[in-house]
């Protein structure tokens, strides 16, 4: 059922109103206080400096003192190492020595690995057969320290 309006007033669901109350005066308005006393005409007291002097004085002059100068240069030559044994002085035992070099799987193996076998997957394996791709260690032939290492990728 649509109520249109005026019709709550003859609805007996709703129990009779009466009317609002009088607004309620609130106290008399008076005007603000005026100033008797006027504010103060000195100046703030001024605070002391710190550290730095006044503009316009110098401190004392800074005193310069000239270190020695040394100069040292360090030649180190660094070793390349490839897919051959390469001749070279083993920082282990101190012998002048040619390294054993051994072979293994490294990052160009598994990347060609992947390339084949996302073209012809059962043929993956011809990667690994390939001495080319792999990367190289170099050890020393006397005591077996690690001289370098020839990446290929």
């Amino acid at each position: 059922m649509a109520y249109q309006k005026g019709q709550e007033a003859n609805n007996p669901a709703y129990p009779p109103q009466q009317a609002p109350p009088p607004a309620y005066p609130g106290p008399p308005q008076q005007p603000y206080p005026t100033q008797t006393q006027p504010y103060p005409t000195q100046p703030y007291p001024t605070q002391p400096q710190g550290g730095y002097p006044p503009q316009g004085q110098a401190g004392p002059p800074p005193v310069v003192v000239q270190q020695p100068t040394t100069t040292t240069i360090v030649t180190t030559q660094v070793q390349t190492f490839g897919d051959n044994p390469a001749v070279t002085k083993c920082p282990n035992c101190q012998n002048t020595v040619t390294s054993v070099t051994g072979r293994e799987c490294g990052g160009l193996v598994a990347l060609v690995a992947v390339a084949i076998c996302c073209v012809m997957w059962p043929c993956f394996w011809i990667a690994f057969l390939i001495p080319a791709l792999y990367d190289v260690s170099h050890t020393c032939p006397v005591c077996k320290y690690r001289l370098g290492y020839h990446r290929k990728i």
